[in-house]
């Protein structure tokens, strides 16, 4: 029921975005090249809440994140100097005091580089794909999911998250190459799409000054699940040095 409430919610803050229509903030920045479907951006620094999900399906893995900093963004945690604080210290309270969070886009998810073992107890490190096998290993994979936080917040005003798997981290300014598309997110386009990325990275090094990859490609989700397929604005992220 409650994660029911929070869905309700986030489809009222975002603007009952069934159209593709965007009411939130959003980290902000300047478009260096814009090159047909692809741009280079340098973003401002900007604050994330985040979740590690061991998953191996892309969908589960954003939902089951996206229920975690839903339930912190509205109110799930410890408010820090805020004017509701210091009421309740006057009143003689000493309660802990919540703070809802505004919604914002997009909803970010990482693939991370390692696969995780999931094993049978004490059995780590040495085990061979034969051992693996035999002992009934599984592997994960490894998500990382994040909302980007009002720009008024950082690490020290943000609210502290209740949940122990949610962290908060300030994101320094960011290069990145950025390709739109619409329509559903499989882990066969956010291929493709990757490998157009690090091509163009290739192919365009008099935009970029001998640009290096820093990282595995991003997801970026700018609409809830139930925006129409073909006016869903997605992107595909990837942290370039430049």
């Amino acid at each position: 029921m409650k994660y029911l409430q929070i869905l309700i919610i986030a489809f009222i803050i975002q603007g009952c975005s069934v159209f593709g229509v965007h009411q939130y903030e959003m980290p902000e920045y300047e478009v260096l090249v814009e090159d047909g479907d692809f741009e280079l951006r340098q973003y401002k620094p900007y604050t994330v809440a985040e979740v590690e999900i061991y998953d191996d399906n892309i969908d589960e893995a954003q939902s089951r994140g996206f229920r975690i900093l839903a339930d912190y963004i509205f109110g799930n945690n410890i408010a820090r100097n805020s004017e509701r604080r210091k009421m309740r210290m006057k009143e003689g309270e000493s309660v802990p005091i919540n703070e809802e969070i505004s919604m914002t886009g997009p909803v970010l998810l990482d693939l991370q580089s390692q696969i995780v073992i999931r094993g049978p107890a004490n059995v780590v490190n040495t085990i061979t794909p034969q051992d693996m096998e035999e002992l009934g290993v599984s592997t994960q994979r490894k998500w990382k999911i994040a909302f980007s936080l009002p720009l008024k917040y950082n690490t020290r005003t943000a609210p502290i998250p209740k949940h122990p798997a949610v962290r908060l981290r300030d994101v320094d300014v960011e290069v990145i190459v950025v390709r739109r598309f619409t329509n559903f997110v499989t882990e066969e386009k956010v291929d493709q799409l990757g490998q157009e990325l690090v091509a163009w990275v290739q192919k365009n090094q008099e935009y970029t000054n001998n640009t290096r990859v820093e990282g595995p490609v991003r997801v970026a989700r700018f609409d809830p699940m139930w925006t129409i397929p073909f006016l869903r604005r997605n992107e595909i992220h990837l942290l370039v040095n430049i």
